[in-house]
């Protein structure tokens, strides 16, 4: 009876795990680049974007390619990982900017989001700057 007891509570836990990744609703949205580390440009808002659903699935649109990947991210402990990036190899004249903004979202392992208007999410690589992200849908 009490290994039958210990089963049940083990499969319990294990199916709790897996249920959801544990994405704070606030990270699910679309994210435009609004400003790069050391780099100006100049772009239509929400251009150059990527978009986080609550399943870890990263998609977006860097200046000329489409790309895709997972990612991981704790508003508690501001954490932020992507992974898995992987994106078509077209060339156009945004290929640079799209070079430091694909970087820029390979680097970062810390995040801060700030719920003001514009909801902005700033990514860093530790404590050095990389991006700062602005909600566009």
């Amino acid at each position: 009876m009490r290994i039958a007891a210990i089963l049940l509570l083990a499969s319990l836990s294990l199916f709790s795990c897996k249920r959801g990744n544990g994405i704070d609703p606030v990270f699910v949205k679309t994210w435009g680049l609004y400003e790069l580390a050391d780099t100006t440009f100049s772009i239509p808002d929400g251009y150059i974007y990527v978009q986080l659903d609550g399943k870890g699935n990263a998609s977006g649109y860097g200046g000329c390619n489409n790309f895709s990947g997972t990612y991981s991210a704790g508003l508690k402990d501001g954490t932020i990982k992507f992974s898995r990036l992987t994106s078509t190899l077209l060339w156009c004249d945004y290929g640079e900017l799209e070079t430091r903004f694909m970087n820029a979202l390979q680097e970062a392992n810390r995040c801060k989001v700030y719920n003001t208007g514009n909801n902005l999410m700033a990514l860093y690589r530790d404590n050095t700057f990389l991006a700062t992200l602005r909600v566009v849908q």
